[in-house]
């Protein structure tokens, strides 16, 4: 039985995946507790799964104990500013620069194929001027981002090359 799926059928028997007395007894006082009983109860349960199996609560459950987790990253949404520098070889050689001052995307992912896709998914479709014929060549320049953690201010895109 998955951890997730045993966590919530051993809290409606009154046991627990442990053999640490106090959370066996925690999960025992369910029963006919008060709600306030039932929450510390399910709490040091879940508590005690993140510690020793890995289990990261989520939505409703993290809620209704006040864990409050960070959300994970590829949750969140990053708002950037783009400077793009649009290069046609066919009509010369400066580039014609635009600029974009407000895209929401997901977080990158941090695998290398991913992070291509991604970069073709969210960034590339702002580059461009209009022109359907012959080579082109793009360098984009974050200037700008709501979570510069994930997407520093000056992190570089190139297409085309």
């Amino acid at each position: 039985m998955a951890v997730a799926h045993a966590t919530a059928f051993e809290i409606n028997t009154g046991m627990a995946m442990s053999n640490r007395g106090s959370v066996v007894a925690a999960c025992n006082r369910i029963t006919g507790a008060t709600a306030r009983t039932k929450k510390a109860a399910l709490k040091a349960l879940v508590l005690h799964m993140k510690q020793d199996f890995g289990y990261e609560p989520t939505g409703s459950v993290s809620r209704a104990l006040g864990l409050n987790p960070t959300p994970p990253a590829d949750r969140r949404v990053v708002s950037i500013g783009l400077r793009i520098e649009n290069r046609y070889p066919a009509i010369g050689d400066e580039p014609i620069v635009t600029t974009v001052e407000r895209v929401q995307v997901p977080p990158p992912p941090t695998d290398e194929t991913a992070l291509h896709e991604w970069e073709q998914t969210h960034i590339l479709p702002h580059t461009g001027t209009g022109r359907t014929k012959g080579d082109s060549f793009y360098d984009v320049e974050v200037t700008a981002s709501s979570h510069p953690d994930i997407i520093p201010v000056g992190t570089t895109y190139e297409f085309g090359y």
